[in-house]
């Protein structure tokens, strides 16, 4: 199963995308710096639960035939 970082994402999906490479990124950045950035990934992996609700709860049928495959 591919994890987040490394899976195609639908059209629908790019706001979860974006949210997904801006916590990379923090992460790479606290790594490289040594930056207390954990309350602003945190945040940002709230915000993917987020977007993932409402985006699923508002899915048109093709939009749902998509996700499943």
């Amino acid at each position: 199963m591919p994890t987040d970082a490394n899976r195609q994402f639908l059209d629908f999906e790019k706001p979860i995308k974006d949210l997904i490479d801006e916590i990379a990124s923090m992460k790479n950045r606290q790594e490289k710096t040594k930056l207390d950035l954990s309350d602003t990934i945190q945040k940002l992996e709230q915000g993917i639960l987020t977007k993932r609700k409402e985006i699923t709860q508002n899915l048109s049928g093709w939009q749902r035939v998509q996700l499943s495959r």
